[in-house]
């Protein structure tokens, strides 16, 4: 039977906390990894099968990005000239990271790394003032803030987190406006739901027999899961790949 509580979020501080042998910020690379294969309903076996996957995953993961590491044959893409986006004009999150600014996109892979050890601290979201607001969908968690923050032109006090990214929650009206600032171009147009996006930067790179590919861009969608608002924000994807066989 199901904890009562018990989420993704959960399930991701349990396989991080399991990692013990591996440093923070490793344990973060380990969670943002789980939180994409911890849905609520799994049951125990699985949750041990994604832990030693995730475990597997983090060290060369560490060791890519560690400051010290020399990739083989680095690619480095860049987007379309750089967008003027209003940020955060003062602090959201005392004392950890520019909340306004992951979502502008206008941080680094570790900034997110940061924000998610952060996240997955017990306590932590309750000591920021954040308060959770069911959502039917279950793909997304939903914050209420403290106090609003501003990205993107607009004032909010909500937020989400996906598996990989963090979106604020902005007014209907605020679609074409937000699509004209970041110059996004369409991924996915249905009935139901619209995606927009950007690539703002990616790397690829070797690690012993892995390939890591790394990629931050801009998300933008509606959704009937969530009516009346865009989801607006950044997704900081990182990727473990088998290296091609010479």
């Amino acid at each position: 039977m199901r904890r009562p509580g018990y989420d993704s979020r959960g399930c991701a501080t349990t396989i991080a906390k399991s990692a013990s042998v591996f440093s923070m910020k490793e344990r973060a690379w380990v969670a943002a990894l789980a939180l994409a294969a911890c849905p609520a309903n799994q049951g125990p076996e699985a949750r041990r099968a994604h832990s030693t996957r995730a475990r597997a995953a983090a060290a060369p993961l560490a060791a890519a990005s560690a400051p010290d590491a020399q990739p083989a044959d680095p690619q480095v893409v860049t987007s379309l000239p750089e967008v003027a986006v209003p940020a955060a004009t003062e602090p959201d999150v005392p004392g950890t990271v520019d909340l306004a600014g992951l979502i502008a996109c206008q941080k680094s892979m570790d900034d997110w790394s940061d924000l998610v050890s952060s996240y997955l601290d017990p306590g932590q979201i309750e000591r920021w003032g954040w308060r959770k607001i069911e959502s039917g969908s279950g793909f997304l968690s939903v914050f209420e803030l403290p106090r609003s923050i501003y990205v993107f032109g607009q004032r909010t006090s909500q937020v989400a987190f996906s598996a990989s990214g963090i979106v604020a929650l902005l007014p209907e009206a605020s679609w074409s406006a937000v699509l004209d600032l970041l110059k996004l171009d369409p991924i996915s147009v249905g009935p139901t739901t619209k995606l927009y996006g950007r690539a703002v930067w990616a790397d690829t790179h070797s690690s012993g027999s892995f390939t890591i590919v790394q990629k931050i861009s801009y998300s933008v969608s509606t959704s009937d899961a969530y009516p009346g608002v865009v989801l607006a924000g950044c997704s900081y994807a990182r990727e473990m790949r088998d290296a091609p066989t010479p």
